[in-house]
């Protein structure tokens, strides 16, 4: 049998005879790991400050719990620093200077030789752990050191020991803990956050959660932080960002409270180092600003102020919202001062106009499934020869009706109207249209100087036969009407491709079904409707029970939806195969307008192909497009960029129009912007007959344009001007001096805004531009794809 005693007493006899102090491992290892934890608090503090105060907020219990740990193994860290100093436990606690009698060695020496060997033996064979832990208890025991040099340590400890355990461990850490707590729920924690690594977002827009899911997933200049400062409630504003945040967007969220007007408030952001600033204010919905877009021009220029107060080199990108268009067109008339130019890079937002260009221009949507929109020509090509005109159908004349119009507006231009007079149709339909068309015939004169119309009263019995108004068979452009035009007997009267119409009703009404019906049976007509009731529940509702030739004709419903698009997607069948799709009645419904998911995937703004726009525009010269990406010498910019600098802010919104407008006129010649062969395009502009073709529309594109932001014709006097100028065969370089002049005065009058017959007449060199933007396609749109696609 095994003899387990003897086992064990080698078992012993070998541990002995290996010269092992296990007491001072244990200590030392234990002493170690506090040094670790320490190092890790204090690299915390400095570096990862914002996610302890994130997991402080959520759970006090695991942020103190480290706190009692790193105290408890404070003496063992101590212990390992005394040991390898050379410190003896005597030197700290000697026991026989605990029971010593009087001041002087001599009485001590005296006493001593009473005490019991065994006391003497335990002061020379003491732990040293239990030496630290002694004086750790407080400040009083140093009279117990044996040496000098001990009564040093046993001072440090105790002191050490006191404040942890007396003043600082239980009010002191647990307040602060506390404080800081509170501080980060209510947005009163700053943080030093490196150069570049933050994104700054001023106020708590309704759009600022889908801004901060984009600048957090993008891939290029990837963001850490984003930093949203509000005047609201922040405790409440967070939870409102909890729901729409995933975990891994909240933690990377920081909010802060404070105005944007407030120097002092802005100061504590440290502009300087972020790598980009949205303006966009606080809600609206909640009606707290309704000087919004004021307080936001306001800010503006003291965001200037503070980079050039620290001296930043580079200009600091700064996107801004504006809740009017009022506001932005103010652009039109008067650029920004020169303290902002030279530290801000301009970019205005307007929620409306966001979602315009996302379903019109862009076409991507967010909704569940990735459906995209479709063009409002939908999938016919629109060549010079189709029988075929868009009609546009807005249902409600409020902000994001009319921003709809408006940029389908700029982007409908087609080249059947310059071949058989075809015009795009842009209609409104609204309860109040007596009183709207007013305002928007207002804030739209010049095209309303130039464009058919005409208002349908469905209270009247035969409101469909009404007549269309021309103001240019006798209005003050009477003169731009007589076009030169081989096909002028086609579209006598307004040059313009473009037609209106005001329908006042309501949509459930049988008197606006019935023109939808008719609108809809059109075989030549291409109908989009919009529904733009405010009311998200009561668009929804309208858009179920319109009628069926509706969803039987149309090719698509686009339905607004203030938060969710939940229910209009699942009615759209958003998820389902292609075959089950097919037989939903509602699958051409498209819901639009959410506030959190206003942003477009690539781009909050993509000017990228605005700039090769302007680039190009801004000197026409075909040898300088091979030099498109070159590098300027001066700046070491690129000088795409350049060139963009130089703009005013309504030249910038110019090039972008023009942009905007590239994606349909490649659908004219079968094309798509991404993924058309750049040997294709440049084949089919070769045809015969297509540059001729796209510079025409061009013009017509160019001339809606500028009569949006501001300008307008000639008057007859004006135009008698250049008739003269003409008959005395004046030279170009005469002509167009007093073509500036008109141009740029506070009239804004422009030669060019008329026929492209008449602009051949009196200014026919100036088609040049019309020409190598069409003639530049390819190089843009190369150049657009290396920035933009990935490789």
């Amino acid at each position: 049998m095994t003899n387990w005693g003897i086992i064990f007493d080698g078992a012993k006899n070998t541990l002995d005879s290996i010269d092992i102090d296990w007491e001072n491992t244990f200590v030392i290892i234990v002493g170690i790991i506090g040094f670790v934890l320490w190092g890790l608090a204090i690299f915390c503090v400095f570096y990862k400050q914002i996610a302890m105060d994130r997991i402080l907020s959520r759970s006090k219990f695991w942020y103190v719990l480290p706190i009692f740990f790193m105290i408890s193994l404070l003496p063992f860290s101590i212990t390992t620093v005394a040991y390898f100093c050379g410190l003896k436990p005597y030197d700290i606690l000697y026991y026989v200077n605990m029971y010593g009698q009087g001041s002087d060695m001599e009485q001590k020496l005296e006493y001593r030789g009473q005490i019991n060997d065994y006391i003497l033996k335990q002061s020379e064979d003491a732990s040293l752990l239990g030496t630290v832990f002694f004086h750790f208890r407080g400040i009083g025991g140093q009279y117990a050191a044996g040496t000098p040099k001990g009564r040093v340590w046993a001072l440090c400890i105790g002191i050490i020991g006191t404040l942890l355990f007396g003043g600082l461990l239980i009010p002191s850490v647990l307040g602060l803990t506390r404080k800081r707590s509170d501080d980060w729920m209510w947005g009163e924690a700053r943080y030093n956050i490196q150069r570049s690594k933050y994104a700054v977002i001023l106020g708590a827009h309704e759009a600022a959660p889908a801004l901060v899911r984009q600048l957090l997933a993008r891939k290029e200049n990837p963001l850490k932080y984003v930093i949203i400062q509000t005047t609201n409630n922040v405790m409440y504003y967070r939870l409102e960002m909890q729901r729409e945040l995933t975990e891994k967007e909240e933690w990377h969220t920081i909010l802060y409270c404070g105005g944007r007007n407030t120097m002092t408030d802005m100061e504590q952001l440290h502009l300087e180092r972020a790598s980009e600033i949205y303006l966009l204010g606080e809600s609206a919905w909640r009606e707290q600003e309704s000087d919004h877009d004021s307080l936001n021009m306001l800010c503006l220029h003291n965001i200037a102020t503070i980079l050039q107060n620290k001296h930043r080199k580079v200009r600091m990108k700064c996107y801004i919202m504006f809740d009017y268009q009022a506001s932005m067109a103010s652009f039109r008339y008067s650029d920004l001062n020169s303290t902002v130019r030279e530290q801000i890079e301009f970019i205005s937002l307007n929620i409306n106009q966001l979602w315009a260009q996302n379903v019109l221009v862009k076409r991507q949507s967010k909704i569940p499934g990735e459906l995209s929109y479709l063009p409002l020509e939908g999938s016919h090509q629109m060549t010079p020869d189709s029988p075929k005109h868009v009609h546009f159908i807005v249902v409600g004349m409020n902000k994001c009706g009319i921003a709809l119009m408006d940029e389908a507006c700029q982007i409908c231009h087609y080249p059947n109207f310059n071949t058989q007079g075809l015009r795009t149709r842009f209609t409104f339909i609204d309860q109040g249209a007596d009183r709207e068309k007013t305002n928007f015939m207002i804030s739209h004169q010049e095209i309303f100087k130039l464009a058919r119309y005409r208002y349908l009263d469905t209270s009247q019995p035969d409101y469909l036969q009404t007549e269309w108004t021309d103001p240019t068979l006798e209005g003050t452009y009477k003169h731009l009407a007589n076009n030169r035009d081989s096909n002028d007997e086609k579209r006598d009267g307004s040059f313009l491709d473009f037609e209106w119409e005001f329908v006042r009703g309501r949509l459930e009404s049988d008197e606006v079904n019935q023109y939808l019906v008719q609108a809809c049976k059109d075989k030549n007509a291409i109908v989009t409707i919009a529904i733009c009731i405010s009311n998200p529940q009561t668009a929804m509702t309208a858009a179920i029970y319109m009628p069926r030739e509706v969803y039987r004709n149309a090719i698509q419903v686009l339905v607004y939806q203030t938060h969710s698009s939940e229910l209009v997607a699942n009615l759209a069948g958003i998820g389902k195969s292609d075959e089950e799709i097919a037989k939903m009645r509602y699958n051409i419904i498209r819901p639009f307008g959410m506030s959190s998911e206003c942003f477009a995937k690539d781009s909050v703004v993509d000017y990228r192909l605005a700039k090769l726009v302007n680039y190009v525009y801004n000197d026409v010269d075909d040898t300088k497009l091979e030099r498109i990406n070159d590098i300027d010498k001066e700046s070491g910019l690129p000088l795409q960029e350049v060139y963009w600098r130089r703009c005013s802010v309504a030249d910038q919104w110019s090039s972008n129009y023009n942009a905007n407008s590239i994606p349909t006129k490649l659908r004219y010649l079968g094309l798509d912007l991404e993924t058309s062969p750049i040997e294709e395009i440049n084949r089919r502009l070769n045809e015969p007959g297509v540059m001729e073709m796209l510079v025409k529309v061009e013009h017509n594109r160019w001339n809606t344009e500028k009569l949006l932001t501001g300008f307008r014709p000639l008057e007859v006097e004006e135009q008698q001007e250049f008739d003269e100028m003409l008959e005395q065969k004046r030279e170009y370089k005469e002509i167009k001096t007093r073509k500036k002049f008109y141009q740029q005065g506070w009239e804004m009058a422009h030669l060019d805004i008329c026929s492209f017959a008449d602009l051949e007449v009196y200014d026919a060199p100036s088609i040049v531009y019309d020409e190598i933007l069409t003639r530049a396609l390819p190089y843009i749109v190369l150049r657009w794809r290396e920035s933009v696609l990935p490789a």
